[in-house]
């Protein structure tokens, strides 16, 4: 696996994974947008020019099942957090490290420009790369 990245993947990856155990879940699909019966055409007197933004239609409102199905994933999501922190903070204890001492070390590196070099060399040598 190639290393890309100019921050360091595992600062990144483990930066504040203590104690945040809260959804944080990117929009990645546009809101859907009602049906083409259900807006109304601009009037002919309100055409928008080009720079004026368009406006915002209201989301429909989920139905029983949807918030349903959002609560089982929401639950499912915390569930993997849980278990992903768990083995993040295994992982910085196996490598003999406490959570405090690498979160310190990470702090040091996004100041202090050849330390982050010296972890990114040693990351990337690891990574195969």
């Amino acid at each position: 696996m190639p290393f890309h990245h100019n921050r360091l993947i595992a600062s990144a990856f483990l930066a504040g994974f203590i104690g945040v155990p809260g959804m944080a879940l990117a929009q990645t699909a546009e809101p859907e947008k009602a049906p083409a019966a259900e807006q109304q055409p601009a009037q002919p007197s309100q055409e928008q020019s080009p720079s004026q933004p368009e406006p915002k239609t209201e989301a429909a409102k989920p139905t029983e099942k949807q918030l349903e199905s959002f609560a089982a994933a929401t639950v499912r999501i915390v569930q993997i957090q849980e278990a992903a922190q768990k083995e993040m903070k295994e992982a910085v204890e196996k490598a003999g490290l406490t959570i405090e001492e690498y979160n310190q070390i990470a702090q040091v590196a996004q100041t202090d420009p050849k330390i982050e070099q010296a972890l990114q060399e040693l990351i990337k040598s690891r990574l195969g790369g």
